[in-house]
């Protein structure tokens, strides 16, 4: 790997580098990668960039199953290796970035992101299987993605805060089929506060909310309820391998989740030392809004029945260090 940087003048710096593997599996090449920054004033800088890069190890699980959103797993492949006559490829992406900066205050900040990629040489389960992972095989195909978030920054000594908002848009293919992957909700919105109410007290708010999210309806009985903290533990039974209609040709509802906590510290001597404990409480989904993880429709031509996350709970937390 190698890279240069360089400025002209105060406002326009450069950066471009290249990388590549000595030995890989699979096929690889050069990784460039390059960006620009210009700054017309000390508070306000733009930037664009370029990049390339390869993924020489994926994943043979499915994650448009309903296995892998209640519970992730990872069956990691490397490039090369084969399963039934196909061979694992090496992914490739190529991606395009801009970006604007912005210092509106002391403590006040603004940023907008943009991108747009394009993804080769995907191992997908997908296309070929609704099960959670390649049981006989799985094909190759690539994707497009682009996006933009805006997102605005607080940071003080009694008061921190954040707000984002992203757009989106991903497609993968497969050769001619198409499908918007589960992950890739349209509109996403997340807020964060923090408030220092006494010197070693914090109280933080926090929510999330996005529409757009595509979903597979299994037509397999399911019977699901979800992990929970306070009550430690969860259940999963079924089977979930088939799908009714086009793969995630489905919507969710919309997501909306707000969670409230606080922070104490401590400053302690323990053993003799200064030592730092903290204790935390946080009650997660406050006003527990059923929010939807998957649908399900085990009998022909019958209603669609969700799969619900957890409605609310509360985690309590200890830290000690010196």
């Amino acid at each position: 790997f190698g890279e240069a940087r360089w400025s002209a003048g105060e406002r326009w710096s450069f950066a471009a580098g290249l990388r590549d593997a000595i030995v890989a599996p699979g096929e690889h090449g050069a990784e460039p990668r390059l960006s620009v920054r210009y700054a017309p004033s000390s508070r306000v800088s733009l930037g664009f960039g370029y990049s390339r890069l390869h993924q020489y190890v994926q994943s043979l699980r499915n994650e448009e199953s309903l296995v892998d959103a209640l519970a992730g797993i990872s069956l990691p492949a490397v490039a090369g290796s084969s399963a039934n006559g196909t061979t694992v490829p090496t992914a490739r992406a190529d991606q395009v970035t801009a970006s604007l900066d912005a210092q509106l205050s002391r403590t006040v900040a603004l940023s907008a992101s943009a991108y747009t990629r394009r993804e080769q040489g995907l191992a997908m389960v997908a296309p070929v299987s609704a099960g959670p992972y390649a049981t006989t095989e799985f094909t190759t195909g690539s994707a497009r993605a682009r996006g933009l978030t805006l997102a605005l920054e607080r940071t003080g000594d009694r008061v921190t805060g954040a707000v984002s908002y992203t757009l989106s848009s991903v497609s993968q293919r497969a050769g001619a089929d198409s499908y918007v992957p589960s992950f890739a909700a349209t509109h996403a919105i997340a807020l964060g506060v923090g408030v220092r109410v006494w010197p070693t007290t914090t109280v933080r708010v926090a929510a999330a909310a996005n529409s757009g999210a595509p979903a597979s309806v299994f037509a397999d009985q399911i019977e699901w309820t979800p992990y929970t903290p306070s009550s430690g533990r969860g259940d999963l039974s079924g089977s979930p391998g088939r799908i009714v209609g086009a793969l995630n040709g489905a919507r969710l509802p919309a997501y909306v989740r707000v969670d409230l906590g606080v922070r104490r510290e401590w400053a302690i001597r323990l053993f003799g030392g200064p030592a730092h404990l903290a204790g935390s409480a946080t009650i997660t989904n406050v006003f527990g809004r059923a929010n939807v993880l998957g649908l399900s429709s085990p009998v022909a031509g019958s209603f669609v029945q969700p799969l619900l996350l957890p409605a609310r709970s509360v985690e309590l937390g200890l830290e000690w260090r010196r």
